[in-house]
């Protein structure tokens, strides 16, 4: 039985982050998962545009969310934690207020689209825990990564604020954890940083402080263990991978670990080939922690 999902991998996954768009779309394929890219969908207004104008950033989510109605799949999904927030919060708002909706409705008229208010958003652990479910995932698997000791990272954009989500602990989340463990056989590290913000959304305007930020996440990954970071978010890839060098060095540290893209790891564990799940266009390669040529 094929699952039908309307995607929206937003901005990184189409400029800076490729990779995790052509692992996801792979392992998607496998798993059964049919992707409807929403086209011409836009921005969904990230931080920068809910800061300076959160009306336009919120209609914004809208017309995403229309479009993705549209479709009839009625499940958007994003591999992006920030885009995820902002549709949520958007879904939040214009799913349960018909006074909302008219007034999302009434600037999308102007291009002939309305929004009915059915879309739920999804990211990549929920649609692997929630659709495809245990048993799909278990007769994909292929290869053993029991060897290898994964530091989950969920940020902050996938679990909180509370009030938009019910799929788990907002501060102490197990999402993550639980697919690695218990789907993929694999082993993971716990370590306090995993669900702090990883720096990025400052990195324009704090530079400084998003590389401590991004230092100490990945110092606490180092210091209990972890081989490798493995995130849902592209953002949180760009961040952690891109910036490494630069962060290592604010904390005064001396390692290098590589980061992942969760459908990378996913894709290795069901057997997809490492060609095409982008796995050298990394900053931090992970081909050696990964044991692979």
């Amino acid at each position: 039985m094929t699952i039908k999902v309307a995607y929206y991998p937003g901005c990184e996954a189409k400029t800076v982050n490729e990779a995790a768009d052509e692992a996801t779309r792979s392992v998607c394929e496998r798993l059964g998962v049919e992707l409807v890219e929403l086209k011409d969908a836009g921005c969904c207004g990230s931080m920068d545009m809910r800061i300076a104008s959160p009306d336009v950033a919120q209609v914004l989510s809208g017309r995403i969310l229309a479009l993705a109605e549209a479709t009839g799949a009625y499940k958007l999904f994003t591999i992006c934690n920030t885009c995820a927030f902002n549709l949520v919060d958007a879904a939040s708002r214009y799913n349960k207020s018909e006074k909302e909706r008219q007034t999302l409705n009434k600037v999308l008229s102007e291009t002939g689209r309305a929004y009915k208010g059915t879309v739920d958003v999804i990211t990549l652990p929920w649609l692997l825990i929630r659709l495809v479910g245990y048993a799909g995932v278990r007769d994909a698997l292929r290869k053993n990564i029991s060897g290898l000791k994964i530091a989950p990272f969920y940020g902050c954009h996938m679990t909180r604020p509370k009030t938009h989500y019910g799929f788990e602990n907002p501060m102490k989340p197990t999402s993550i954890d639980i697919l690695i463990r218990e789907f993929l056989d694999g082993e993971t590290v716990d370590y306090p940083s995993k669900a702090l913000c990883c720096g990025f959304h400052t990195l324009l305007t704090e530079e400084r402080v998003s590389y401590l930020s991004i230092g100490r996440v990945l110092k606490n990954a180092v210091d209990n263990g972890a081989d490798c970071v493995v995130t849902p978010c592209t953002q949180c890839v760009v961040a952690l991978d891109v910036y490494q060098g630069e962060a290592v060095k604010e904390v005064k540290g001396q390692f290098e670990i590589p980061v992942l893209h969760l459908s990378q790891l996913v894709g290795l564990a069901i057997g997809i080939p490492k060609e095409e799940l982008g796995l050298k266009k990394h900053i931090v390669s992970p081909m050696k922690a990964l044991k692979l040529k």
